[in-house]
């Protein structure tokens, strides 16, 4: 049977103000050490476990309103669960010496709660080891990352210092390149202009130039047409005159003596056709002489060629169509020649021309004028065919060479038609002059 407890005048409010205030304290030491900076998973967990013990504190704490209501008298019906509680609390020593000592009785639950509550110490002490453990090691990972972090810095400044400096040098590098440009542009510029200024100016030159020439090739017109009105009686035939006769003969030596001299403008190397007294025309042509020594009245010749049917005899007429005691003839020589009759024409064969009619006295040009008076042409060079338009460089450049040189041959002719001048071909010359090739190139 329980034990009716002995109602007390004074209720026990000290004892059971610090039973809350260690429950408050309890609580917000839980709640304190669960704030210390623990992961999120570990914050998480403490505050569930601190939700857990306030919803059982909150069971405790019912139960012990009911044990204070019982044994202080304030609740007329208190719970069953309070007063059992209590009733077996007086059979305990511990509760017996409380309440001896005049704190009146508690109930069991009082001691379940203090076991409790040293449990929950003995849990929050645990925690609190983990969280100091913890943080020391979370205070060396930032200790670590503090380091890491000021190496990154010190390397990130570096490398922000390299940056400025390599931006710095390519805005140099730039303003340096847009300069260079600026400086050739300007000097691009400046040499346009001039070249333009040039340009202009010889424009400007090339169109008197054209004006110029234009009155000039007028001037020569009119000069061509009163140049042909002049002379256009003159024949183009060759008309030769005697320039002397032979005065003696040895024939022995294969020797004569010709009248005209040194006084004549005679020379040595020049060459002499004999004519027949019939008259000095190409069919009376009876052989040619070579001078080898000029005297003032006479010179001596050597006989190069004799007709055998009609010896040269003495009273027989000289002459070379190059030669005039008194005015040079002029002379244009063009083409290439076969002097030797090997089916090769060379300049060779010209230079020969135009050294037979220097000896005889003669002047030779390059080009064809109103004094010219023989033209001595060489062989016509062929038409070139025009080579295919894939054909070597070579085969076009030769076509080319070939193709002017035949133009210019064409042009020759007809100006030369044009001027009414006497023409020469190679065997012509030969008989005129009385000039003898040598056996092979000389």
């Amino acid at each position: 049977m329980a034990r009716v407890v002995q109602r007390r005048s004074a209720p026990p409010y000290l004892l059971i103000a610090f039973v809350f205030l260690f429950l408050i304290s309890a609580i917000l030491a839980v709640m304190g050490f669960m704030g210390g900076g623990e992961e999120k998973k570990q914050n998480a967990s403490l505050k569930l476990q601190v939700t857990e013990l306030r919803k059982e504190n909150a069971v405790r704490k019912k139960d012990t309103e009911d044990l204070v209501d019982k044994i202080t008298g304030k609740r007329d019906l208190p719970s069953a669960s309070a007063i059992s509680a209590a009733d077996k609390a007086y059979e305990n020593p511990v509760v017996k010496e409380i309440t001896a000592s005049g704190r009146f009785g508690l109930a069991k639950e009082l001691e379940t709660l203090a076991a409790t509550i040293s449990e929950l110490q003995k849990t929050v002490g645990d925690l609190n080891t983990s969280l100091e453990e913890k943080d020391k090691a979370l205070a060396g990972k930032d200790a670590a990352s503090s380091e890491q972090q000021k190496t990154h810095e010190e390397q990130l400044t570096e490398l922000n210092q390299k940056i400025h400096e390599l931006d710095q040098a390519l805005t140099d590098a730039k303003q340096s390149q847009d300069q260079a440009v600026q400086d050739v542009q300007e000097t691009l510029d400046k040499s346009k202009e001039e070249l333009q200024q040039d340009l202009s100016a010889k424009e400007k030159r090339l169109e008197e130039a054209v004006l110029e020439l234009g009155a000039k090739e007028e001037k020569i017109r009119r000069l061509e047409e009163e140049l042909h009105r002049l002379h256009g009686s003159r024949k183009t035939e060759v008309v030769n005159k005697a320039d002397g006769q032979i005065e003696k003969i040895v024939r022995n030596a294969g020797l004569c003596y010709v009248n005209i001299g040194g006084k004549d403008q005679v020379q040595p190397g020049m060459t002499l056709a004999v004519y027949s007294k019939k008259g000095v025309k190409q069919e009376n042509i009876k052989g040619s002489l070579r001078v080898t020594n000029v005297s003032d009245d006479f010179s001596e010749c050597k006989i190069v060629r004799e007709d055998k049917n009609a010896p040269i005899v003495v009273g027989d007429d000289v002459a070379n169509i190059a030669f005039h005691p008194v005015r040079k003839h002029v002379f244009v020589v063009k083409g290439l020649f076969d002097l030797y009759g090997t089916g090769a024409a060379t300049d060779l064969g010209a230079d020969q021309v135009k050294d037979v009619i220097r000896k005889a006295g003669g002047i030779v040009e390059d080009e064809i004028g109103y004094q010219t008076d023989y033209i001595v042409m060489g062989e016509e060079p062929l038409k070139p065919t025009k080579p295919e338009e894939d054909a070597p460089p070579a085969a076009q450049q030769a076509y080319q060479m070939q193709l002017r040189s035949w133009r210019e041959y064409q042009k020759l002719l007809e100006k030369a038609s044009s001027l009414r001048i006497p023409i020469l071909n190679t065997n012509r010359f030969l008989l005129l002059t009385g000039y003898e090739p040598e056996p092979g190139p000389q």
